[in-house]
């Protein structure tokens, strides 16, 4: 079994990445931008944390890195993230199956912390 922590890590660290590329202002934006979607999939879900994403215009940057963490061959029995299926599509069909739901919400919820941590930690460098 892989280690789901690990996962979660390197994703973030794409995120990380993603960020340190932009400007100040831009950061300190995606920044809040993070901070708002952890809140949104804490008490609203996946899907909404998706739409966020969509309205805010990163989805593009972030979703990326949940699709990849959730398509991960170490995941594919648990949560089976349809592959050849639009986003949103697969959510919802993945929300058919409580735990592998709740594993993702968990794993993405871990994965924008670390992003989170590891943005603030490169500012007060």
């Amino acid at each position: 079994m892989k280690n789901l922590d690990a996962l979660c890590a390197k994703a973030a660290l794409g995120i990380e990445n993603l960020c340190s590329k932009k400007s100040e202002n831009d950061r300190k934006s995606f920044l809040n931008k993070i901070t708002n979607g952890i809140s949104i999939l804490q008490e609203d879900g996946i899907y909404a944390f998706y739409l966020f994403l969509k309205r805010e215009k990163i989805k593009s940057d972030v979703w990326d890195y949940c699709r990849q963490m959730l398509l991960d061959q170490s995941l594919d029995k648990i949560i089976s993230y349809p592959k050849s299926s639009e986003d949103e599509e697969a959510i919802i069909k993945m929300t058919e199956n409580l735990d592998a739901l709740l594993l993702a919400k968990d794993l993405m919820q871990r994965m924008l912390i670390y992003a989170r941590y590891g943005i603030r930690s490169k500012e007060r460098s």
